[in-house]
């Protein structure tokens, strides 16, 4: 009977060290998280001002709370921001009264198209001389010159828009009178953006009517309520909202040189002046890490009970959840949570210097900097991050396109000028006047001046593109993505010249 109980023992203190070390293993590979050094720790909270432009932050202290406790609340912070600003001071109210009062415009999938189709183009034409049209052109030169977008972060409808919809006879499934106070960043919605890009694409047609009707000044200031509005889209900085605004900016860029190709005799000196100021103006930009870094804590706050270690049961649904966020500082998180932010501002970091002009090269991407990172991470923690993690380099070769563009743009204004004055193009770049040109004329793949020639057809300016070599301006579609290499330059054209010129590309 001894000898059947030791036997016993045995196997079971065997299976239960079995089962140790089974959960041991399973704790240290699926939930274990080497601690952050001191050093790590001390850069482990970004500045969040560069995200928030010290208008509001993820803290947020409730008015009608008596302890004025901090609590981790971004969409209550930057919702109690709008609150301080007039409504005369918002843009959203009016554009989304514009949008749903003008669905015959609004609507139309060839908004925004050169006049490459005179059958579309007459529809659209008629549309901007109609009252309705010139009336929705006021009220977006209205609403987009002014400095806030005053759209509020709700997982329901907001109140400006819930209101048009019902002036305009639309239902609202959406709306919620008792929005939640503390919504995921997951589930919000950005109304906006959409809209915005839309109206774009309507003044970009009535710039372009208005020069075809020899109205420069009309052109110009459309130009001008494009730019202006591309701003208004990055007012909540998370990698879309960036994207938009770049996007609207490089609309208003191919616009003008369009305009350059097609109607140069439009123009006088103050008009390209006008245009090199505007772009001027908006500078150029580097990627915003900060603000997609507030996305993801948000995001990962709430996957915690309390001080942490993430709970797998709310992983699974995060997309839709609303749990609370944990409330407490960074450096007293847990492990895991602190591990992942790290990480991902190193990631958002690198975008960042990728972002920068001229191109570097020996810049490691993103994903490298995640696959180094990557195995400090346990399994959970790294299905999060290649769940979560945005496409950052893609973001930060959209801003150096962009940055190449409006260079591109204002070396063609600062060219235009030069004939206006000297009725021909100079010969070479070192040619033109200092006072047209106050700007590097920058090839950003090498860091040399861009390539140009003057010819019968107008200026040809190029960038040798990412494989470094002069293809004598020769372009093939792939160019302008800048992160893989393609054997042809990048000549400043305008899509439209370019799909003329190179339809098969």
């Amino acid at each position: 009977m001894k000898k059947i109980i030791l036997i016993i023992s045995i196997i079971t203190a065997l299976l239960l060290l079995t089962i140790a070390l089974i959960w041991t293993w399973a704790y240290r590979t699926y939930f274990y998280t080497k601690p952050l050094t001191q050093t790590q720790l001390k850069d482990l909270t970004p500045d969040w001002t560069k995200a928030t432009k010290g208008n509001w932050s993820p803290w947020y202290t409730d008015p009608a709370d008596p302890t004025n406790t901090k609590t981790w609340n971004p969409t209550a912070s930057f919702n109690h921001w709008l609150t301080t600003i007039p409504d005369q001071n918002k843009a959203w109210p009016i554009l989304i009264d514009t949008i749903l009062a003008n669905p015959q415009i609004f609507d139309r999938k060839d908004l925004g198209n050169y006049p490459d189709n005179p059958e579309h183009w007459n529809q659209i034409t008629t549309l901007i001389q109609s009252t309705q049209g010139q009336n929705a052109i006021a009220q977006l030169k209205k609403a987009l010159t002014r400095p806030t977008l005053g759209c509020g972060l709700y997982s329901s409808t907001g109140t400006h828009e819930h209101q048009a919809l019902l002036k305009h006879g639309l239902q609202d499934d959406n709306w919620n009178p008792n929005p939640d106070p503390n919504p995921n960043s997951m589930g919000i919605l950005l109304p906006a953006l959409g809209p915005l890009r839309n109206s774009t694409k309507f003044l970009k047609s009535a710039a372009i009517y208005e020069l075809i009707n020899n109205n420069p000044d009309e052109f110009v200031e459309l130009v001008n309520v494009m730019y202006t509005s591309a701003q208004l889209a990055n007012e909540y900085p998370i990698v879309i909202s960036q994207l938009v605004e770049i996007a609207i900016k490089s609309t208003a860029n191919d616009l003008i040189m369009w305009a350059l190709e097609q109607h140069p005799e439009s123009f006088i000196d103050q008009h390209l002046a006008k245009l090199s100021s505007i772009i001027e103006d908006a500078g150029i930009q580097t990627f915003t890490w900060q603000g997609e870094a507030l996305f993801f804590q948000d995001t990962l706050r709430r996957t915690t009970d309390g001080k942490g270690p993430i709970n797998p049961n709310k992983i699974n649904t995060i997309s839709g959840s609303n749990y609370i966020p944990t409330n407490l500082p960074a450096a007293q998180l847990h492990p895991s949570l602190q591990r992942l932010f790290y990480i991902h501002a190193l990631i958002g970091k690198q975008a960042q210097l990728r972002s920068r002009i001229p191109w570097d090269p020996t810049l490691q991407s993103s994903i490298v900097i995640y696959k180094q990172q990557k195995d400090s991470l346990n399994k959970v923690n790294q299905i999060l991050m290649d769940t979560l993690l945005p496409a950052m380099d893609q973001a930060a070769a959209r801003f150096q396109t962009h940055a190449q563009e409006s260079i591109g743009t204002r070396t063609l204004l600062a060219l235009h000028r030069h004939k206006l004055r000297h009725n021909t193009f100079p010969q070479t770049l070192n040619d033109l006047d200092q006072d047209l040109l106050t700007i590097n004329p920058m090839d950003i793949f090498t860091g040399q001046p861009l390539h140009y020639t003057p010819t019968n057809e107008g200026p040809l300016l190029y960038a040798l593109g990412n494989d470094r070599d002069d293809d004598q301006g020769r372009y093939k579609k792939g160019v302008l993505s800048i992160t893989k290499p393609i054997d042809a330059d990048w000549p400043m054209f305008s899509n439209h010249k370019l799909n003329t010129l190179y339809p098969d590309d």
